[in-house]
């Protein structure tokens, strides 16, 4: 589609815009109000009363596959003490580990490796596996004893 034809359609559509916004400024709809029911007296309309819920509603709530109400703090499993103070359970599944050397930054000083997308330097912990050395082109690491040659992929 050349240049010329899109700026036609786009001054047609300008000008259909232009149109139909004209035509509704100058012919407004009529706008149909409902009826106020006026029977009830003032102090009724403006009532404060707040909202209750059943405890059966309540209880079909709870257990909807979603869990309870994250904001509310009224629920007895919640509890922050305890929350704050246990400590995160650890697994006891060994899996497998691997690294993935994505670059090596050598600025003379202190050369830095980037292993699973996280900048690391000699001495650093990475997956459980200690930085030994970082060189021009191959990072050592260290894991369980045995020492792994990590090499800049090229792609």
């Amino acid at each position: 589609m050349t240049v010329a034809k899109r700026q036609k359609i786009m001054y047609g559509i300008l000008v259909v815009a232009l149109l139909w916004g004209g035509w509704n400024m100058t012919h407004p709809r009529k706008r149909t109000v409902p009826p106020q029911d006026t029977s009830a007296p003032i102090s009724e309309a403006t009532s404060t009363a707040q909202p209750t819920i059943s405890t059966e509603v309540a209880a079909s709530l709870e257990a909807r596959p979603w869990g309870r109400d994250p904001f509310s703090t009224s629920s007895a499993r919640y509890n922050a003490e305890t929350t704050l103070r246990q400590p995160a359970k650890r697994s006891t599944e060994t899996r497998a580990v691997s690294w993935s050397l994505t670059g090596i930054i050598d600025n003379g000083a202190t050369p830095f490796a980037f292993i699973n997308g996280r900048m690391v330097k000699v001495g650093d912990l990475i997956d459980q596996a200690r930085v030994v050395k970082i060189e021009k082109q191959k990072v050592t690491l260290s894991h369980n004893g045995n020492e792994i040659l990590l090499r800049v992929n090229k792609g």
